[in-house]
């Protein structure tokens, strides 16, 4: 039914298109349609639950507003190739792949090594602690080659053997390898007590980072899959502001905040097929109602898991393939902290501060477990503030501490690795995992779960009429999820699959 064109008049009776969600998927796609209403005639209104749109990109005012702290997405990349999002944010100016001014800055070079302490206050040499670094990055590489290419017996380096050349899960080879790697090496001097073994611990911390939870839950047969980025596009502007550019390009009253959607009946029966009475209702909890030919449903996995295990959100339930792929496929968790201080922590040039922890030293960090994952703290460009993040249940735990409990957890830190007591004078947090509008970071690929599943996931649903249903976010792009890049595109995507259904 789906493959058929329907032919929409300029003039007469509108198609009405609800957009579930107003992050960047949900944005892009309204944005999409929006721009081709001199050629069809399609009534679209785009719900957010938020007083806000935006979803997971959220910037919030730093150092009386002269910067800007990221709480949610704060990656910009590059793919070596040019996406609807990248094409959006040039042509308006916003951001570039040349070199320019970042507004943000996170993660590109200054010029100035980051400096690295042990939790007894030792500093380690930047050349020792990056070599070991740089051992566990070449062996995700290889890991994600071995099951890129289906062989395990792939080296990326013949100076480091492998004696297990059959499958491991991820965090099992990740550790055979790094060890194999190190005895293979030539040592690095480290500080009285540091091992590469305290290196490797704070690698693992980052990977949970990345992904969203422990290594343990993921599928890397699934690495192969994913587009990795070639670098970190340079941001002319934050993330808000970039909402913002895209939702002043939106007719009148389409972006409809605060619109909380508690159940969407669509009609899955051969009765009134391809009328033009809208098949499907959606309901707010405020109250309102509207009335729908077709939903793009652009919430996060998270909420997509929640709204499956109640019967009541979509009525009828959705089909199985599209329940299975919802379960299959993990999200993670994750949150980002930004602690504002009265000066800089070290001094004006070091802007990232690595902490490496001896396992000793995280007995005295017991009333505030979070913080035993706690590596990395970096300087919002020339502010006082910086940001740092926390993953998987580490996530949930400073989540839900109190803010002075922040406070007396991050004073803590800093004293056993500058061995100084440094009180922060402002906490800021996203708390993606607890917010019930997000549920989650991003998605991942869990065991059990491949490429097919994201596939089965941006697939239409069709009831009495022709994709009644459609589902974007950045969980439905195969190659790009995870990022702000794929919930756009799946956005656009998903847009467009409307308009072509209309032979437009």
């Amino acid at each position: 039914m789906s493959g058929q064109l329907h032919s929409l008049p300029r003039a007469g009776p509108s198609k009405k298109v609800v957009i579930v969600g107003g992050g960047l998927a949900g944005l892009a796609a309204a944005h999409t349609l929006s721009s081709t209403l001199k050629n069809i005639n399609l009534d679209i209104k785009l719900l957010e639950a938020k007083p806000y749109p935006g979803g997971r990109a959220k910037s919030v005012p730093i150092q009386d507003g002269k910067y800007f702290a990221e709480i949610g997405a704060c990656f910009l990349y590059y793919f070596n190739k040019a996406t609807n999002f990248t094409d959006f944010l040039e042509s308006r100016q916003l951001a570039s792949n040349k070199t320019a001014e970042s507004h943000n800055e996170i993660f590109t070079d200054t010029g100035i090594p980051n400096i690295h302490f042990l939790s007894n206050g030792e500093e380690i040499q930047f050349s020792s602690a990056k070599h070991y670094e740089t051992m566990f990055a070449e062996l995700v590489e290889e890991l994600c080659q071995c099951y890129d290419k289906k062989d395990w017996n792939y080296v990326i380096r013949k100076e480091w053997p492998k004696t297990n050349r059959t499958y491991l899960p991820p965090e099992e080879y990740l550790e055979a390898r790094y060890f194999e790697a190190v005895e293979a090496s030539a040592p690095m001097q480290l500080p009285t007590g540091c091992t590469p073994r305290h290196i490797y611990n704070r690698m693992i911390i980052y990977e949970r980072f990345m992904n969203g939870t422990d290594l343990a839950n993921l599928d890397a047969s699934a690495y192969g899959d994913y587009l990795d980025p070639d670098c970190e596009y340079l941001q002319r502007a934050n993330y808000s502001e970039i909402v913002s550019a895209i939702s002043k390009e939106l007719p009148p009253d389409t972006l409809q905040c605060s619109n909380v959607v508690k159940a969407i009946n669509w009609t899955d029966k051969a009765a009134n097929s391809e009328s033009d009475i809208p098949p499907i209702t959606v309901h707010c909890e405020n109250g309102q109602v509207y009335d729908a030919h077709h939903v793009i449903v652009t919430t996060s996995l998270g909420v997509l898991k929640l709204w499956a295990c109640i019967n009541e959100t979509f009525s009828p339930s959705l089909p199985a393939d599209k329940l299975e792929a919802i379960s299959k496929l993990g999200m993670g968790e994750g949150c980002s902290v930004f602690y504002e201080f009265s000066a800089p922590l070290i001094d004006k040039e070091h802007r990232v501060i690595e902490l490496f922890w001896l396992e000793e030293e995280l007995q005295y960090l017991s009333k505030y477990p979070w913080a035993q994952s706690l590596d990395v703290m970096i300087r919002q460009r020339d502010s006082n503030v910086y940001g740092t993040w926390f993953a998987a249940d580490k996530a949930r735990g400073i989540e839900a501490a109190t803010n002075q409990e922040r406070i007396e957890g991050i004073s803590l830190v800093l004293e056993k690795f500058l061995k100084k007591r440094i009180c922060p004078t402002r906490v800021i947090i996203g708390a993606w995992t607890s917010d019930p509008h997000v549920l989650g970071v991003y998605s991942y690929c869990a065991k059990g779960s491949d490429e097919m599943d994201r596939v089965a996931l941006s697939e239409p649903v069709d009831g009495s009429s022709s994709m009644q249903l459609l589902f974007a976010g950045e969980a439905t792009h195969v190659s790009m999820y995870g990022t702000t890049n794929g919930a756009f595109e799946s956005g656009v995507r998903e847009a467009k699959r409307l308009l072509e259904h209309y032979n437009i």
